[in-house]
């Protein structure tokens, strides 16, 4: 079961593999073809575009897909105090995480349920 807090990482860390073998490792090793207007952009490898369409067409479900796994962790390690699987001080330090996802990512606030209008509203209230 503990493993599972690993999923967020390999997600993320698949992506960002997939971009930089797209925009660092193919123009290294695979030069693009010509460009399709004349002083345009180079064409891009075949493999480097159905890299990029598959990362900008997973990208998405993909990071709410961590975001549940994330509050999924969170508890997990609420219950893991009630149960005595860990210690008290691992939900508090979880719970700090969870809240700058929070800020920093609309995926996260998604997945609490608020919408990024409704977040803002909260947000400008609280001040």
């Amino acid at each position: 079961m503990r493993s599972v807090a690993l999923l967020p990482y390999a997600i993320f860390s698949l992506f960002h593999t997939l971009t930089f073998t797209r925009t660092t490792l193919f123009p290294q090793f695979f030069p693009p073809g010509p460009p399709a207007t004349a002083g345009g952009q180079p064409t891009p490898h075949p493999i480097a575009k159905k890299i990029h369409m598959f990362v900008k067409s997973n990208y998405n479900p993909a990071m709410k897909a961590v975001s549940f796994i994330e509050l999924a962790i969170m508890a997990r390690v609420t219950l893991g105090v009630f149960v005595l699987s860990n210690s008290l001080i691992t939900p508090i330090l979880y719970a700090h995480f969870l809240r700058q996802r929070y800020y920093q990512s609309a995926f996260t606030r998604e997945g609490c349920g608020l919408r990024e209008p409704e977040s803002r509203r909260i947000r400008q209230e609280a001040r």
